[in-house]
């Protein structure tokens, strides 16, 4: 091969190797190479793997996600779906994608939107305040809510499960693991206080965990927050 050739064979060698790449990560193939053994080819929830479940696999088709910084009812941004990827799901077999690239995780991102209709209609996030300060009175108020709330009766005075626990029915019909959210236990969509204050306001569909947008004020929402980020770190 004449030299002046060389730099213009490794280049098209290049250009043709990075199309290549786009061409995967722009295709189902990443969600059929990691999603579909659980989820189904068709996001129906029934992969080959998902019968070795205790919790049944998401069924993307219905376009109802737990994890959302949305309404009630509404579908997730494709930032929440980009996080549930990243993070998983506490408690549940859904791991951390965290080694997909960037690429990757936008072909999963299309490939879940396009299960669903229901991702017509875009979604807005919720507004989430700046957080107040986390001291003693905001727990406390908190922990009124808490009970005023009747949180105890699903989650138990300590975070550990209440006496409702083992009788809560998923909207399918399906057993619901009640989350315990003292200690050290992973939470579904997240452990920062600002995730805890949205899972609050936006609720988990499909579950139990109705959204309390309706019924919380903000600076409640916040002092309710408190107290859950109180029982988590263990403070009395």
């Amino acid at each position: 091969m004449r030299s002046f050739l060389r730099p213009i064979f490794a280049t098209l060698l290049f250009l043709s190797a990075c199309l290549s790449d786009i061409a995967i990560a722009s295709s189902p193939t990443t969600y059929l190479r990691y999603c579909a053994s659980c989820h189904g080819e068709r996001g129906d929830g029934e992969g080959v793997s998902a019968r070795w479940f205790e919790l049944p696999a998401t069924h993307f088709t219905a376009g109802v996600y737990k994890c959302r910084s949305t309404n009630a009812g509404m579908t997730p941004t494709d930032g929440d779906l980009r996080a549930s990827l990243r993070r998983g799901l506490g408690g549940t077999s859904m791991p951390s994608f965290i080694a997909l690239g960037p690429l990757e995780v936008e072909n999963v991102v299309r490939s879940l939107k396009a299960f669903s209709s229901k991702f017509a209609q875009p979604s807005t996030p919720l507004n989430v305040p700046p957080e107040p300060k986390d001291d003693g009175a905001s727990v406390g108020r908190g922990r009124q809510l808490y009970g005023q709330l009747h949180c105890n009766n699903c989650h138990g005075a300590d975070g550990r499960g209440g006496p409702a626990a083992s009788t809560l029915k998923n909207d399918d019909g399906t057993p619901s693991r009640v989350t315990t959210i003292s200690g050290q236990a992973a939470l579904k969509c997240g452990d920062s206080p600002a995730r805890i204050y949205t899972t609050l306001l936006t609720g988990l569909d499909g579950t139990p965990m109705a959204s309390y947008a309706d019924t919380l004020a903000p600076e409640q929402a916040w002092d309710l927050t408190h107290f859950v980020v109180s029982l988590r770190s263990g403070a009395k």
